[in-house]
């Protein structure tokens, strides 16, 4: 038996192209199939999964949701979605879950599961424009070029 298990929640897993995902953990993870949110939020308070993989739409509800929770615990949390725009990636980042594009995620899972990568997903505080938070746009540093060209 496996140390790891990779819990994925998809209501689609095999029209979704995510076959593949068992193929890819083989020999890294134990892969748990669940399609629906509430079997999926039972997984995450009894026996969480190391890793949990979640399509972002799932019926009535998002896997945005099933982040916030994994977000509580131990559990890692990657959100696909086929058609992802960049406030879903932005939303995905601020609650602290990793986002990938659902055609990488065979090849790329068994990274995030082997990785000694941290819990959350960092990006969001360090990648923030700071010229934005001031009036003009402007940084103290870009006044001496500003003052050479007058």
């Amino acid at each position: 038996m496996l140390s790891k298990t990779v819990l994925l929640v998809d209501p689609q897993p095999d029209a979704s192209g995510l076959a593949d995902l068992g193929h890819a953990l083989r020999n890294t993870a134990e892969l748990l199939t669940v399609s629906d949110f509430h079997t999926a939020r039972g997984f995450l308070r009894v026996a969480p999964p190391n890793l949990l993989v979640t399509n972002a739409r799932l019926r009535e509800y998002n896997g945005l949701h099933l982040a916030l929770l994994a977000g509580r615990g131990p559990t890692r949390c990657i959100v696909y979605a086929w058609d992802a725009d960049p406030v879903l990636i932005r939303r995905v980042r601020e609650a602290g879950a990793f986002y990938e594009d659902p055609v990488r995620l065979p090849f790329a899972v068994a990274s995030y599961v082997a990785a000694d990568l941290p819990a959350r997903d960092r990006r969001t505080r360090a990648a923030t424009d700071r010229r934005r938070h001031h009036r003009g746009g402007r940084r103290s540093t870009d006044l001496p070029a500003l003052h050479q060209s007058l």
